[in-house]
């Protein structure tokens, strides 16, 4: 079951192109191979408005998370820069085939590795730019934290293993080389972990910061505490659109480091802005407000189950288990089965004794 709950936040997190073709073969799909590791594009642009464009992963090279591009007059702004310097490098390459103008400005919506690892390959004429809480976590410790050791040390060595069972297994020639490719597109992600410098925002916002390029105008805000304690969201008011990292995803976020109790109300203040898209930090582009009202009830329900069992002095393993949250699976299908991240669950009961709990 702890397993089952790790999958969940890893593959929520790691938004790779096997991942996907897992879940195709589980449910009786074609296995479809892979495009050639390193390959670019590695990089998809979806145009949400004239200048603005939402960037997945092609599957060549692990992107980490979704990310975004908005194309101002002389310059272009990007958001999360992905999850390695080689998927960074590969960002870079791909906006070029959007616009020749330089990149100028890096936004990390928040610290975890999977959208600002990235950071490292850009230099000084690039301002990269992000909460206070943002450059204090990523001056910190980061490599040595949970978030990055569970889910990414930790799921490195488990897709090898589960990549190494399935090609012994297989019986098909197609079916072994698209998991050989596979898993040397792992095994280049994993190569990558050792070129790893975590790299802080130079340019810093407690609550706001307005960027004026050319005729756009991009408001850079924190609206409270919710994925992380620096989670910022980037609003465009004239296109009404808001790019909003994992505080947003069309599945559930990880929790390690959250402050579930808060994450409603800062969802709140979000709903305040004017947009009518969401740019969110895995899964498709959505409209409207609606799955950000799902999103409230859920964390209200997970808060109060967790805190309960917090209180009652249940293990967080233990209580992972047993919290029910299938009542809203209809709105959010990722709680179609009892259970939860137990990382959540401790999270909870550190932030219950103190509310400036540091992460793990």
């Amino acid at each position: 079951m702890r397993a089952r709950h790790a999958l969940i936040s890893i593959t929520a997190l790691l938004t790779l192109a096997w991942a996907l073709l897992a879940q195709a073969q589980r449910a009786g799909g074609p296995m479809t191979m892979p495009p050639a590791p390193g390959s670019l594009p590695a990089h998809k642009f979806e145009k949400v408005a004239e200048g603005v464009y939402f960037s997945t992963g092609t599957g060549s090279i692990n992107t980490g998370s979704n990310g975004a591009v908005i194309v101002n007059a002389d310059d272009v702004l990007i958001v999360d820069p992905g999850i390695t310097a080689a998927a960074a490098r590969s960002f870079v390459a791909d906006v070029k085939t959007l616009t020749p103008k330089p990149i100028k400005y890096v936004v990390d919506t928040h610290y975890h590795y999977d959208h600002a690892f990235g950071n490292q390959v850009f230099g000084p004429d690039v301002t990269l730019i992000g909460h206070d809480m943002t450059r204090r976590h990523l001056m910190a410790n980061v490599l040595q934290q949970r978030t990055y050791q569970t889910n990414s040390v930790q799921a490195i060595a488990s897709r090898f293993t589960q990549l190494n069972d399935q090609i012994a297994k297989a019986t098909d020639p197609q079916e072994k080389a698209v998991l050989q490719r596979q898993l040397a597109i792992h095994q280049q992600y994993a190569d990558e972990q050792k070129l790893i410098k975590p790299t802080p925002p130079t340019t810093t916002l407690t609550n706001d910061l307005t960027l004026h390029r050319g005729g756009r105008e991009i408001q850079i805000r924190f609206m409270g505490r919710a994925h992380t304690d620096g989670d910022v969201v980037v609003f465009l008011p004239q296109e009404k659109i808001v790019a909003t990292g994992d505080m947003v995803t069309n599945g559930l976020s990880y929790t390690g480091d959250a402050f579930v109790q808060e994450w409603p109300a800062t969802l709140e203040k979000v709903m305040t802005l004017d947009f009518e898209t969401v740019m969110p930090g895995h899964g498709a582009v959505f409209k409207g407000k609606e799955h950000m009202k799902n999103l409230q009830a859920y964390w209200r329900d997970f808060y109060t189950q967790a805190s309960d069992a917090c209180r009652r002095g249940i293990a967080p393993e233990e209580a992972a288990k047993k919290i029910d949250l299938t009542k809203h699976a209809a709105a959010i299908p990722a709680a179609k089965a009892p259970g939860v991240d137990a990382r959540g669950v401790d999270r909870v009961c550190d932030l219950m004794k103190n509310p400036n709990a540091p992460v793990r």
